[in-house]
Order: C-alpha cells, then sequence, then structure tokens
C-alpha cells in the first residue's frame, strides 16, 4: 500500500490551469512528474479537452457516397452543404 502526499494549493491550482488552457490530463502529468490518476483526482471537474479537428464518421461516409455515386453533387451555398442532381447543380 503506497501513502499519498496531499498536494499543495499552488501545485493544484497550477495542473488545473494546464488542464483549463487545453493540455489532456496526461500531457499535465508528464509535465509535472504526477500521475495521471492523481491529475484526474484534482481536475476531475473540469470539462475535458476536445479535439478541435473536424472528421466525418463512417455511416456518414457511406451516407454521401450513396448519393454521389447516384449522380448527385456536393455545394456550399453560405455555410449549408446541399446535395443535388449534378444535373440541376450545373445550371445555378
Amino acid at each position: 500500500m503506497t501513502v499519498s502526499k496531499k498536494l499543495s494549493e499552488e501545485k493544484i491550482k497550477q495542473i488545473r490551469e494546464m488542464v483549463k488552457d487545453g493540455l489532456s490530463r496526461f500531457q499535465v502529468a508528464k509535465k509535472t512528474g504526477l500521475s495521471a490518476n492523481v491529475v484526474s483526482k484534482y481536475t476531475r471537474d473540469l470539462p475535458k479537452p476536445r479535439d478541435k479537428t473536424p472528421c466525418i464518421k463512417v455511416r456518414e461516409i457511406k451516407f454521401l457516397t450513396r448519393f454521389l455515386r447516384k449522380g448527385y453533387a456536393l455545394l456550399r451555398e453560405g455555410g449549408n452543404i446541399l446535395l443535388k442532381l449534378a444535373s440541376e447543380a450545373s445550371d445555378d
């Protein structure tokens, strides 16, 4: 059984700020020399950072592929992406 020392208020504040700044809990643990479990313990109430890169799920790709194979085209109008038959899209 290991005895854990309580972290200082300053150290807790430091790891919380690092997580708030967007570092993952694993990255914070690596930079501070703490275990990921300890970092998680003191930052559990903070939202997890999200990966900001856009992604398309497999089922969405399959859905779009079906339409593209049927002759539809993807068009951008404003901030929207539309599916139109390619013959109709060329008239616009």
